[in-house]
């Protein structure tokens, strides 16, 4: 009987070790291949939404081009209620855009879709410097709009009469 206690003795924490071990390894491997499998995940879904931000952007900007080309918004003969009345018009159909606004060459809010801080001077804000350049201007991040309470990126471009 003391040879058997004796096996069971060496041959017992072997065992033991051996599934340890075992146990250890396939653990590690499955935590590994996991955490491989979510960040392979995250970045094909980060790729798709950087993407989709991309061509969101590329259209809002062509909506500006195309907008500032307008021979409605440039023509000193129409009123700057029809102006208006064309942007709310453009916003209802694009859907993308929480406002537009006009603005006079000193920065001054000549006119709103909302009708929000009319008269209200713009002038040194990043996105009239760029207009009144003549560059068409998009912040690279969005910046929290006073008039909306909201986090907003602004577009712009100059209007030439």
């Amino acid at each position: 009987m003391k040879i058997k206690q004796k096996i069971l003795l060496v041959v017992l924490p072997v065992v033991v070790v051996s599934i340890l071990a075992i146990s250890s390894i396939a653990l590690n491997n499955f935590f590994v291949s996991t955490k491989n499998e979510i960040i392979d995940k995250l970045k094909l879904t980060g790729e798709n939404t950087v993407d989709k931000i991309s061509r969101v952007m590329f259209e809002r900007v062509a909506d500006i081009k195309f907008l500032s080309g307008s021979n409605l918004l440039s023509d000193p003969d129409i009123n700057l209620i029809q102006k208006v009345n064309f942007l709310r018009s453009a916003e209802r159909a694009y859907k993308s855009y929480a406002s537009m606004s006009l603005y006079d060459k000193d920065g001054i809010k000549i006119g709103d879709t909302r009708s929000l801080y009319v008269g209200l001077n713009e002038s040194q804000k990043p996105f009239f410097t760029h207009a009144i350049r003549g560059e068409i201007y998009y912040d690279k991040t969005p910046v929290l709009s006073e008039s909306l309470s909201q986090y907003v990126i602004h577009f712009s471009a100059p209007l030439y009469t």
